[in-house]
């Protein structure tokens, strides 16, 4: 089944509470005569009530010559899934797509949180002179070099640093991902948000694990 391979129309109709982590497809084939097998993971899932759909292109590799595909949960605190309407069917190659990616290392020293969103500022101002598509901050970008402490930086999101990212990443139209400390009422989190091209939110991650900043 070497080459491109489309699934379509497989849903997820979980009854919730129930947390679905992701899905995925392991390509299965033989390689001078072992076993292999490639992981290919697929955008998803777009949730509406209590359905979560997967759909994607997936490139397999030439030397497959099968496919499993995996639903993956976490957490089901009492729900259920039911997995089905599952489809593969062969599809013509997606058109290639160049995307130009930039990180980011900051360690500011003798620092105060709001200098280090300026400082972040000033990085997404770089990456838009460099003409990148995304570009990917620090972890927890407040707290390196200001002595503060993880709830002295926590803030609401969206919140005043993913509007100050935000207009960076609006003034040089550039998606931005960047590593924040998230406060829900008494509860913080290890966030990670996604800024689009126009600076609006688009994507939130709240991280199971917790490091400390980079």
């Amino acid at each position: 089944m070497g080459g491109r391979t489309a699934l379509r129309r497989s849903a997820l109709y979980a009854i919730y509470p129930t947390r679905i982590s992701r899905c995925f497809c392991v390509c299965t084939g033989r390689d001078r005569g072992s076993g292999c097998t490639w992981p290919v993971f697929w955008r998803g899932g777009h949730i509406q009530k209590d359905t979560a759909q997967f759909s994607d292109v997936l490139a397999a590799p030439q030397e497959a010559d099968g496919a499993q595909i995996y639903v993956e949960l976490k957490w089901p605190r009492g729900g259920s899934v039911v997995w089905q309407q599952v489809s593969v069917r062969p599809s013509a190659s997606p058109s290639p797509r160049p995307v130009k990616v930039g990180t980011v290392y900051l360690r500011p020293q003798n620092s105060t949180p709001q200098h280090n969103l300026e400082l972040c500022a000033a990085q997404i101002d770089a990456a838009g002179d460099l003409e990148l598509d995304i570009v990917c901050l620090c972890e927890a970008l407040a707290l390196p070099g200001t002595g503060a402490t993880v709830r002295d930086v926590a803030e609401p999101i969206p919140g005043p640093a993913t509007d100050l990212l935000g207009v960076a990443a609006r003034r040089n139209g550039i998606w931005v991902v960047a590593g924040l400390t998230e406060c829900d009422g008494e509860v913080l989190y290890n966030t990670a948000v996604l800024l689009d091209r126009q600076g609006e939110l688009a994507g939130r991650y709240r991280k199971v694990h917790l490091p400390r900043e980079e």
